[in-house]
């Protein structure tokens, strides 16, 4: 038998669905809904997995709680992770680039 099994975070009729939990199928128009939206495949019974996000994981970097208000990065709450993919140019100094001669 077919199982309807959840491949991202479903809010249905009050209840919070998971990643690989099982879903209601006797509503067969939001079961439609789930498939065409790629929200929810279907799986034999026999333990067959849903298909997994191509996104990899990643946990953020661990910061004060609050908004920043000093604009310091270390301040911040779930920075992305540093690599080397997410570097950016350091930004160039303003300010006057010759001296002002008397």
């Amino acid at each position: 038998m077919m199982k309807l099994i959840a491949t991202q975070p479903i809010l249905y009729k009050a209840k919070q669905y998971l990643f690989g939990d099982e879903l209601p199928t006797s509503d067969e128009k939001m079961a439609e809904a789930w498939i065409g939206a790629g929200s929810a495949c279907w799986s034999e019974e026999d333990g067959e997995q849903a298909a997994s996000s191509k996104a990899k994981a990643m946990t953020a970097q661990p910061g004060a709680t609050g908004v920043s208000s000093t604009g310091n990065n270390e301040d911040l709450i779930g920075r992305i992770p540093e690599s080397a993919e997410r570097e950016k140019p350091k930004p160039r100094k303003r300010g006057a680039s010759k001296a002002v001669k008397k």
